[in-house]
């Protein structure tokens, strides 16, 4: 999914549209593209009628690409420094025979035309479905200011994107306002969009947009700046935002103010998880709302990062102004908002002081103190020195909240209540391994531990006592899963039959020894394990599990079965004799 991509309400004109059989291809949206890059200002279409020739109505496909604008006090500018508007613009419209006005369904900014041919999926799979009975959502209707609009001193924001539409109005990226998918529907939706990447190279606007055009429930994690975010949405509609700081997930914030935070990070990752339901509800704002003033809030970011502001630079006030009416008249020519609180900011600089300080005086989320410093830059009452070269996003992503990422990848592959892995990456893990024990011959083994749980059951503290006991053995790259609660594997990476069997003779010595849960005792319950070794006793994936399966099934209760004979025994669940 490309960059840029918001929303406008600008009407194509109609230009003799050439007609398909049937809804656009690929091939048909690069034709278009291809086009409207040729010719700026211009709207090119095509139109197709529903496959159901009962249905008195054609769908009108159009893109138009905008010739440069004007830059707007120097700031307004696409990602690549310029101050062209980078994505072209889709419309699709339902033409209804016998009625003038045609219904625009969607408009969108966007230069990914598998985006674009996923919305016209989604559209004619809505109309085609309710019979056509369709209608429009037009945030300015919806009482949402424009994109041009100002409004000073009450804490709200101006938009800092240059005046593309004549109307001053936009367009909700969703076709209607009908009732939640039902379930079968959602999933198949959610099957064809698939949402993650990096916020470096995907418009995270789009995103959201994405999520809430194709009414999807779900948690939208994203990772950076050595916090975690999760955005919940249900049906499509933001409802939950929460930041978690900390691998302890000590700190949280939630509300409309975790959205806006996320929206100035420069890098980071973002992953949509399908079907994660939250019952609180934190954002008061509608989402169209809450995005607008995201990519103000990203423009204000953008141009401090390339003037070279950083935390340490240091801020002094402009001595040339030295009186109220002096000060009152230069703000004018900024951003029109927090006046207040552009004077106490230049009152403070009576010393100069560094932004990190200045910032710890204020104590002001990025959403109030961002436009602020920039509008006393941007007009010289203050001057920054120390400021630093632009860093390339690219170098900043390798480093930046590495161990959230991280801590956030962990929350997808490993079992929240166990600790272990799930069995599916497992299964890809081992795969991995087989193929890498093919070139370098390298040894490692598979173990698979049943449990017999006699009279008990195991609970979910039980396993994560278990996997506590593999941890405090195991070496860094070893690893546990569990496809159910009695069946356990062990990847053991670069180990030899031998090593294998020390590592987990005392991985089970140590779970005998330990008070599982409040009534389990790990001496009361039966292991019957079974080692396989690569490439002693197979090198493919399935006849390695079939190995260790097959050594499982000879095993008595503690022991460990080989296919060879090693002088070791394990931990007697009654004894516990010494290793």
């Amino acid at each position: 999914m490309s960059s840029g991509g918001f929303l406008f309400g600008r009407q194509p004109q109609k230009s003799g549209s050439p007609k398909l059989d049937s809804a656009p291809d690929h091939s048909n949206l690069l034709q278009l593209l291809t086009q409207s890059q040729r010719t700026a200002d211009k709207p090119f279409s095509v139109s197709w009628h529903p496959q159901n020739k009962s249905l008195k109505f054609s769908y009108v496909l159009s893109v138009m690409n905008y010739a440069p604008q004007q830059e707007r006090r120097n700031w307004a500018k696409a990602a690549d420094g310029s101050s062209k508007i980078t994505d072209p613009e889709w419309t699709l419209n339902k033409e209804i025979s016998g009625e003038k006005q045609p219904v625009n369904l969607w408009t969108m900014r966007s230069s990914d035309a598998e985006l674009i041919l996923n919305l016209i999926g989604d559209s004619v799979f809505k109309e085609e479905s309710t019979g056509g009975g369709s209608a429009s959502a037009d945030i300015t209707a919806a009482g949402l200011p424009a994109l041009n609009s100002e409004i000073t001193n009450s804490g709200s924001f101006r938009s800092p994107s240059p005046d593309l539409s004549s109307s001053g109005s936009f367009r909700l990226p969703t076709a209607q306002q009908s009732q939640p998918l039902h379930l079968a529907e959602q999933q198949a939706r959610s099957a064809a969009l698939q949402l993650s990447g990096n916020l470096n190279e995907v418009d995270l606007s789009n995103v959201m947009q994405s999520i809430g055009l194709f009414q999807l429930t779900g948690k939208l994690g994203v990772y950076g700046q050595g916090t975690e975010v999760e955005i919940y949405f249900v049906d499509g509609e933001l409802v939950h935002a929460c930041q978690i700081e900390g691998l302890d997930g000590s700190k949280q914030v939630t509300g409309d103010s975790v959205i806006l935070e996320v929206f100035t990070w420069q890098v980071g990752g973002f992953q949509f998880q399908h079907g994660w339901k939250q019952s609180r509800s934190s954002i008061t704002r509608r989402m169209p709302a809450l995005i607008m003033e995201g990519v103000a809030l990203r423009d204000y970011r953008d141009a401090l990062s390339k003037a070279g502001v950083t935390p340490t630079s240091q801020l002094e006030r402009n001595k040339s102004i030295i009186s109220e009416q002096e000060f009152d008249a230069k703000v004018k020519e900024g951003l029109p908002l927090h006046l207040d609180l552009q004077k106490r900011v230049f009152i403070s600089l009576r010393a100069p002081m560094t932004l990190e300080s200045l910032l710890a005086q204020l104590e002001l989320p990025k959403s109030v103190w961002m436009p602020v410093i920039f509008s006393l830059i941007s007009t010289g009452m203050i001057t920054v020195s120390g400021a630093e070269a632009e860093m390339d996003p690219l170098d900043a992503a390798l480093f930046t909240g590495i161990d959230v990422m991280m801590s956030g990848a962990a929350k997808i592959f490993l079992h929240s209540d166990t600790g272990m892995f799930n069995y599916a990456m497992f299964l890809l893990l081992l795969q991995l391994e087989c193929a890498r024990g093919q070139v370098n011959r390298l040894p490692f083994c598979v173990a698979l531990v049943e449990i017999d749980c006699g009279r008990w059951q195991l609970t979910d503290p039980c396993l994560r006592s278990i996997a506590g006991c593999f941890d405090s053995v195991k070496r860094p790259f070893d690893l546990m899963a569990h496809m159910n609660p009695n069946l356990i594997f062990l990847l053991l990476p670069h180990a030899t039959l031998e090593v294998a069997h020390q590592i987990v003779n005392t991985f089970l010595s140590s779970v005998t020894r330990t008070q599982l849960d409040s009534s389990i005792q790990g001496a009361e319950l039966g292991f019957y394990c079974g080692l396989a070794c690569a490439p002693e006793d197979a090198t493919d994936m399935q006849e390695l599990m079939s190995a260790a399966s097959r050594l499982r099934r000879a095993a008595t209760n503690a022991s460990i079965a080989t296919a060879r004979p090693l002088q070791l025994q394990v931990v007697s669940s009654e004894t516990h004799p010494a290793l």
